[in-house]
Protein backbone atom coordinates (compact mmCIF):
# COMPACT_ATOMS: atom_id res chain seq x y z
CA UNK A 1 0.00 0.00 0.00
CA UNK A 2 1.40 3.92 -0.92
CA UNK A 3 -0.46 6.69 0.69
CA UNK A 4 1.15 9.87 1.22
CA UNK A 5 -0.15 13.46 1.40
CA UNK A 6 2.34 16.30 0.17
CA UNK A 7 3.60 18.98 1.45
CA UNK A 8 6.54 21.72 0.58
CA UNK A 9 6.72 22.54 4.79
CA UNK A 10 5.14 21.10 7.94
CA UNK A 11 1.04 21.02 7.92
CA UNK A 12 -0.91 23.77 9.68
CA UNK A 13 -2.78 22.34 13.00
CA UNK A 14 -5.82 23.12 10.64
CA UNK A 15 -4.25 20.64 7.24
CA UNK A 16 -7.22 18.93 5.80
CA UNK A 17 -4.62 16.52 5.03
CA UNK A 18 -1.65 14.70 6.76
CA UNK A 19 -3.45 15.46 10.15
CA UNK A 20 -5.97 12.37 11.32
CA UNK A 21 -7.10 14.85 14.00
CA UNK A 22 -8.64 17.54 11.46
CA UNK A 23 -9.40 15.66 8.25
CA UNK A 24 -10.25 11.81 8.59
CA UNK A 25 -10.91 11.81 12.19
CA UNK A 26 -13.02 14.92 12.40
CA UNK A 27 -15.18 13.81 9.30
CA UNK A 28 -15.60 10.57 10.35
CA UNK A 29 -17.35 11.73 13.64
CA UNK A 30 -14.87 10.46 16.13
CA UNK A 31 -14.63 12.04 18.95
CA UNK A 32 -11.33 13.90 19.62
CA UNK A 33 -9.68 11.54 22.05
CA UNK A 34 -9.90 9.00 19.13
CA UNK A 35 -8.74 10.87 16.97
CA UNK A 36 -5.71 11.31 19.19
CA UNK A 37 -4.82 7.76 18.93
CA UNK A 38 -5.27 8.13 14.64
CA UNK A 39 -2.30 8.66 12.66
CA UNK A 40 -2.22 9.47 8.81
CA UNK A 41 -0.50 6.78 6.76
CA UNK A 42 3.06 8.18 4.82
CA UNK A 43 4.40 6.05 2.18
CA UNK A 44 7.56 7.31 0.77
CA UNK A 45 6.53 6.16 -2.91
CA UNK A 46 10.79 6.82 -3.92
CA UNK A 47 12.13 5.23 -0.55
CA UNK A 48 9.23 2.11 0.86
CA UNK A 49 11.83 1.04 3.31
CA UNK A 50 12.07 4.87 4.89
CA UNK A 51 14.45 7.73 4.36
CA UNK A 52 14.70 10.14 1.55
CA UNK A 53 14.19 9.39 -2.46
CA UNK A 54 14.40 10.82 -5.34
CA UNK A 55 10.86 11.71 -6.86
CA UNK A 56 10.08 10.85 -10.31
CA UNK A 57 7.52 13.71 -11.41
CA UNK A 58 5.20 13.01 -14.51
CA UNK A 59 3.20 16.61 -15.38
CA UNK A 60 1.10 16.72 -18.82
CA UNK A 61 2.73 18.79 -20.91
CA UNK A 62 -0.21 21.05 -22.43
CA UNK A 63 -2.65 20.92 -19.45
CA UNK A 64 -3.28 23.68 -17.24
CA UNK A 65 -2.95 21.34 -13.73
CA UNK A 66 -2.88 23.82 -11.41
CA UNK A 67 0.11 23.20 -9.06
CA UNK A 68 2.27 21.98 -11.50
CA UNK A 69 5.16 23.45 -13.03
CA UNK A 70 4.07 25.34 -16.25
CA UNK A 71 5.18 23.58 -19.60
CA UNK A 72 4.63 23.32 -23.09
CA UNK A 73 6.72 20.48 -25.03
CA UNK A 74 6.02 18.65 -28.00
CA UNK A 75 5.51 15.14 -25.94
CA UNK A 76 2.73 14.32 -23.29
CA UNK A 77 4.72 14.36 -20.79
CA UNK A 78 7.68 16.52 -18.77
CA UNK A 79 9.44 15.29 -15.83
CA UNK A 80 11.93 17.14 -14.40
CA UNK A 81 14.62 14.38 -12.75
CA UNK A 82 17.15 14.95 -10.06
CA UNK A 83 14.98 18.07 -9.06
CA UNK A 84 12.52 16.69 -6.19
CA UNK A 85 12.97 14.83 -3.19
CA UNK A 86 10.79 13.37 -0.71
CA UNK A 87 11.19 12.10 2.73
CA UNK A 88 7.88 10.42 5.05
CA UNK A 89 8.01 13.06 7.90
CA UNK A 90 6.21 12.73 11.53
CA UNK A 91 5.85 15.06 14.08
CA UNK A 92 3.62 17.14 15.99
CA UNK A 93 0.58 14.76 15.31
CA UNK A 94 0.95 15.47 11.67
CA UNK A 95 2.40 12.76 9.02
CA UNK A 96 3.44 13.79 5.30
CA UNK A 97 5.71 13.30 2.77
CA UNK A 98 8.51 16.20 2.34
CA UNK A 99 8.73 17.42 -0.84
CA UNK A 100 11.86 18.99 -1.23
CA UNK A 101 13.30 20.57 -4.32
CA UNK A 102 17.10 20.78 -4.86
CA UNK A 103 17.78 24.64 -5.49
CA UNK A 104 21.35 24.61 -7.40
CA UNK A 105 22.66 28.27 -8.88
CA UNK A 106 21.66 28.37 -12.07
CA UNK A 107 18.41 25.62 -12.10
CA UNK A 108 15.84 27.31 -13.98
CA UNK A 109 13.88 24.41 -13.74
CA UNK A 110 10.12 25.76 -12.32
CA UNK A 111 8.61 24.12 -9.08
CA UNK A 112 6.14 22.99 -8.10
CA UNK A 113 3.53 25.24 -5.82
CA UNK A 114 0.56 25.19 -3.02
CA UNK A 115 -2.21 26.72 -4.82
CA UNK A 116 -5.37 26.76 -2.51
CA UNK A 117 -3.15 27.69 0.75
CA UNK A 118 -0.76 25.99 3.24
CA UNK A 119 -3.91 23.86 4.55
CA UNK A 120 -4.10 21.62 1.15
CA UNK A 121 -0.05 21.84 0.72
CA UNK A 122 0.88 20.11 -2.51
CA UNK A 123 -2.42 18.28 -3.02
CA UNK A 124 -3.43 19.55 -6.45
CA UNK A 125 0.22 17.28 -7.82
CA UNK A 126 0.14 14.58 -5.01
CA UNK A 127 0.19 11.83 -7.92
CA UNK A 128 1.96 13.18 -10.46
CA UNK A 129 4.87 14.48 -8.04
CA UNK A 130 5.94 11.03 -7.95
CA UNK A 131 4.03 9.36 -11.10
CA UNK A 132 7.50 7.96 -12.74
CA UNK A 133 8.14 6.38 -8.96
CA UNK A 134 4.45 4.84 -8.48
CA UNK A 135 4.48 3.62 -12.15
CA UNK A 136 7.75 1.95 -11.50
CA UNK A 137 6.29 0.09 -8.18
CA UNK A 138 3.76 -1.37 -10.49
CA UNK A 139 6.16 -2.59 -12.98
CA UNK A 140 8.13 -3.94 -10.04
CA UNK A 141 4.60 -5.86 -8.50
CA UNK A 142 3.65 -6.84 -12.48
CA UNK A 143 6.78 -8.83 -12.77
CA UNK A 144 6.38 -9.90 -9.37
CA UNK A 145 2.94 -11.47 -9.78
CA UNK A 146 4.26 -13.12 -13.18
CA UNK A 147 7.02 -14.63 -11.90
CA UNK A 148 4.77 -16.26 -8.68
CA UNK A 149 2.17 -17.19 -11.02
CA UNK A 150 4.24 -18.91 -13.55
CA UNK A 151 5.89 -20.92 -10.20
CA UNK A 152 2.40 -21.82 -8.93
CA UNK A 153 2.12 -23.21 -12.34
Amino acid sequence: MVAYSSFDSTPPADSFFGRAGTSIGARAGLAPDARARLEVLCTNPAALAGGSGALLPYFPSVSDLRGAPPGRASTPWISYPGLYTGTCENRDGASWLAVGAAHAAGDRRPRVRQVLGPQWGLHLVDVNIALGNLVGLVERQGRAFARASTRAQ
